[in-house]
């Protein structure tokens, strides 16, 4: 079986953590929305595989175990406890690739200061947020574990050769874009997958422009990104797609 390859493939793979039935989309906005808003009423988020960002695809922010849905489950002992920081054996859990540590800032689920992070809010928001979550736990909560290992899911793997809704409308001619909702463009996979490429080869150019800068990175050699990994030093919020419809 051919190893896949971004450039030469012509079926792309996509992650996405849950089905992939089109759901109804509350956010949508007929004149655009923000960023990340929906580009249609109807559909599922995801990413190319294998750049994806966990919190986009509800693996982060808002998926944490105890939430109502969550893809996430808590790690426990043989007698059915939750392995926190209190725990004796806290240390002896670490499994590179299959725990995911979550800082538990928010561990009271009845606290005022805990945030939603389904909305979209901006940096310095967030900011206050943390800072306001930092009190409540000092204030109400210090007695309490602040961090536990949680089992982090894998997400669904699939290929689609439909149109999509993706943000690499710069790296496309007018011609290839189909229709257009605020950042969000609609094409064919096809072109989807060549601006992917474009934009692949932007961001290793950009980095590897970054090693005179400043940048606090070892070496060229070591550490530019390679072909597997062009959007390692960047966020990937921008290779987000949008699909009504397998």
């Amino acid at each position: 079986m051919a190893k896949y390859d971004i450039i030469q493939t012509k079926r792309l793979k996509f992650a996405r953590f849950g089905g992939l039935s089109s759901v109804n989309q509350e956010g949508y906005v007929a004149n655009g929305g923000t960023f990340h808003s929906p580009p249609a009423t109807r559909g599922f988020y995801c990413f190319v595989w294998p750049y994806y960002e966990l919190f986009l695809l509800g693996g982060n922010w808002t998926a944490w175990p105890w939430v109502v849905g969550s893809k996430f489950s808590y790690i426990r002992d043989k007698n059915g406890e939750i392995v926190t920081d209190k725990h004796p054996d806290y240390a002896t859990y670490i499994s590179p690739n299959k725990v995911f540590q979550i800082p538990t800032k928010n561990w009271n689920k009845n606290s005022d200061a805990r945030p939603n992070y389904d909305v979209e809010i901006s940096e310095a928001e967030r900011d206050r947020i943390d800072a306001a979550l930092d009190k409540d736990w000092e204030d109400n909560h210090k007695d309490e574990p602040r961090w536990m290992y949680a089992i982090r899911p894998s997400p669904k793997i699939f290929e689609h050769t439909g149109v999509i809704w993706h943000h690499l409308g710069e790296c496309l001619k007018h011609h290839q874009i189909l229709m257009r909702h605020g950042d969000w463009v609609k094409t064919s996979t096809e072109d989807h997958r060549l601006a992917l490429e474009k934009e692949m080869h932007k961001s290793r150019k950009d980095a590897i422009g970054g090693f005179g800068s400043g940048q606090k990175i070892k070496s060229p050699m070591k550490d530019a990104p390679s072909a597997k990994s062009p959007f390692r030093y960047g966020s990937k919020d921008h290779l987000e797609c949008f699909i009504e419809k397998i």
